[in-house]
């Protein structure tokens, strides 16, 4: 499947109208779907939104190291749906040389935030300038050791809603790696649509329904952990499957 042939009739978002659907502070709603399914989808999309350039395409290059605690503090505290919880990464946006310390918190209300750290493109240890960027914004992590413990990489492209404060991400080729242990999950892709508040009848949603696309919890991390590590998974089992039946 060309990526690129896809997706050439989406206009290319001004960065004006990038930077106002930011949307750092947001709900956050995943779908899963078939590659199959990408091209559908699309098509019902492209009226109504346009898309974030990267270089010469519009699919980006990500690579995301994911760090925690020995036990797994960040993850556990996912698989008991505590809140606030909150994700410690570091983001690299290869196709434009840039690199950021990230930290996900997600509220009791379900509302994400997202404060972010620049950082050297090649650096994937945290030093004393990102440990106090941590602190300050998870204090319960203040004096623990965090480690990365999995990175995750794979090809995204960004839609801006023209209208609508609203934001979808499609990730596609996604590949889980911790030491000698790599997962590939080459045809699914996992869809997020971003929104100040929930909108069901939003031209986003409305399409991920149209295809058929699975609602489903999805995190990354999560999931990757799950996959790779052995740690208790009883709850991701669901999203476990819906991937595994989407990918058979």
């Amino acid at each position: 499947m060309n990526l690129d042939e896809l997706t050439q009739h989406f206009a290319t978002a001004p960065p004006a109208l990038v930077l106002s659907r930011s949307l750092q502070q947001r709900v956050d709603r995943k779908f899963l779907l078939s590659e199959r399914r990408l091209p559908p989808l699309l098509s019902r999309l492209q009226p109504s939104f346009s898309a974030l350039a990267a270089g010469n395409t519009l699919w980006a290059q990500y690579d995301s190291i994911y760090f925690d605690t020995t036990e797994r503090l960040l993850y556990h505290d996912h698989r008991r749906d505590r809140l606030p919880r909150f994700k410690v990464r570091i983001r690299r946006h290869l196709d434009r040389q840039l690199a950021f310390l990230e930290i996900k918190r997600k509220d009791t209300n379900r509302r994400t935030t997202k404060r972010r750290l620049p950082m050297p493109m090649m650096q994937s240890v945290l030093g004393d300038r990102e440990s106090a960027f941590i602190t300050a914004n998870v204090p319960a992590l203040a004096g623990c050791s965090l480690a990365a413990v999995m990175s995750v990489s794979f090809l995204r492209l960004t839609l801006v809603a023209n209208e609508a404060m609203e934001r979808i991400t499609l990730d596609q080729g996604l590949v889980f790696e911790s030491g000698r242990q790599r997962v590939e999950m080459p045809l699914l892709i996992v869809g997020e649509v971003k929104q100040g508040l929930v909108m069901n009848r939003s031209g986003s949603v409305g399409a991920f329904r149209a295809i058929r696309a699975r609602e489903e919890s999805f995190s990354k991390y999560c999931i990757g952990t799950a996959l790779l590590s052995g740690a208790s998974a009883n709850v991701f089992k669901p999203s476990l499957r819906a991937a595994a039946r989407l990918l058979a």
